[in-house]
């Protein structure tokens, strides 16, 4: 069974920081309106076998700073086999990332997440004005960096490239 370390709320994301004590095996299954982004902090497993409804499907070997990605209203599980340590969940709410959404990933190693993460997760119990305002900041960029990093990539319509003329030519050179 999975420990709550820590329940943090910014912005409307919410950082679970968890600990799971040695077990076998584990099964975890989801299907939220909301987004889910798990990183992995610290420990070992020996295997994570994840099954996407829509997407990636198989075997990887956990470390840290890996990621895993669900999507929201998209069914996901896993099974990990002799495993302990640390990790990190994120909800994020369909609303965060516009009119984006986020591609189903597992495996994938997120140095960066990690940190923003830490670093939240560090100035979680202070109330001053300096540290709620790097809260606020280092969620923002956590949400930014997870649309961009993760997020289907909107498909806008692209201008057609446009020929210069002569005259335009002769002003440029």
């Amino acid at each position: 069974a999975d420990m709550v370390l820590a329940e943090i709320a910014v912005l409307g994301i919410e950082l679970n920081l968890m600990s799971l004590p040695f077990v076998e095996s584990m099964d975890w299954s989801f299907n939220e309106p909301q987004h889910k982004v798990f990183l992995q902090r610290s420990g070992t497993a020996r295997s994570k076998e994840v099954e996407f409804q829509r997407g990636p499907s198989g075997v990887v070997t956990p470390r840290e700073s890996n990621v895993w990605v669900i999507p929201a209203e998209q069914s996901a599980a896993a099974l990990i086999s002799h495993a302990r340590g640390e990790f990190a969940m994120l909800t994020l709410p369909t609303a965060t990332l516009g009119d984006n959404t986020l591609r189903p990933l597992v495996g994938r190693q997120d140095p960066l997440l990690r940190q923003l993460v830490e670093r939240i997760a560090d100035v979680a119990d202070r109330d001053d004005v300096i540290a709620r305002l790097l809260r606020e900041s280092l969620t923002d960029g956590l949400r930014l960096h997870i649309r961009d990093r993760y997020g289907e990539r909107s498909q806008l319509p692209r201008r057609p490239a446009r020929t210069l003329g002569p005259v335009e030519q002769q002003r440029v050179v």
